[in-house]
């Protein structure tokens, strides 16, 4: 398989498979995309976790669905604008720079949101979580480009079953979708995906471990802390 010439801050990758694998890799990378999964997962658990949707809650989905969708989003749109970024996916590792600062405030700011709100404590328990994995992440990225896709979601989905329960495990089977499909679109080497997936799991289970338990154990979501 031909190389492809290396893109600054970036490992020479050869090129990415042809017709059907290529397009299957390519829609599973967007479907697959952090925020992708983890808008709807978010809206779920959030409005089963106040007991369902009132005023107060859709309040706070346009607080958290602003900072956590349209924020992000907006900000890697201006950043592909002004040549700061390669593009959506941020291909090079140069362009994580720019992502991390970034996105721990944005964090930081949705944490504070959920305590303002008072959600109950296994919800901002998952973004006290999320906060901790991209803390790490950027640590890592000073020595490599760890795939976002496969820590975000390895992160996302791990919180999930964390707070709902065993039945939802079997959602955990999306990771190595998300791992193959990076691997597949050449945008990611395995040791890239494995760094994110260790990054993604590892310090979330270990703060909500910290605050909620075992996993499976911290009741249903909207228990009273």
């Amino acid at each position: 398989m031909a190389e492809l010439p290396a893109v600054p801050g970036t490992a020479a990758l050869s090129a990415p498979p042809a017709g059907g694998e290529q397009r299957l890799a390519r829609f599973l990378s967007f479907a697959l995309h952090p925020l992708a999964l983890g808008t709807p997962i978010s809206l779920w658990v959030g409005i089963a976790a106040f007991g369902g949707l009132s005023a107060r809650v859709a309040e706070l989905i346009a607080w958290v669905g602003t900072l956590g969708l349209v924020f992000p989003m907006a900000s890697l749109a201006l950043l592909v604008r002004a040549g700061k970024i390669s593009d959506f996916f941020m291909t090079r590792h140069a362009d994580r720079r720019w992502l991390y600062p970034i996105g721990l405030v944005d964090l930081a700011i949705i944490l504070s949101v959920f305590r303002a709100y008072e959600a109950p404590l296994p919800i901002w328990a998952t973004a006290a979580a999320g906060i901790a994995s991209a803390a790490c992440m950027a640590v890592a990225n000073r020595w490599v480009k760890a795939s976002l896709h496969v820590g975000g979601n390895a992160g996302i989905l791990l919180a999930l079953c964390w707070v709902q329960g065993f039945y939802l495990w079997p959602a955990l089977a999306l990771v190595p979708a998300t791992i193959w499909s990076r691997i597949a679109m050449r945008e990611h080497t395995p040791k890239e995906t494995a760094t994110g997936l260790v990054l993604g799991l590892l310090p979330t289970a270990l703060v909500l471990f910290y605050l909620l338990g075992a996993p499976g154990l911290a009741g249903p979501l909207g228990a009273a802390p």
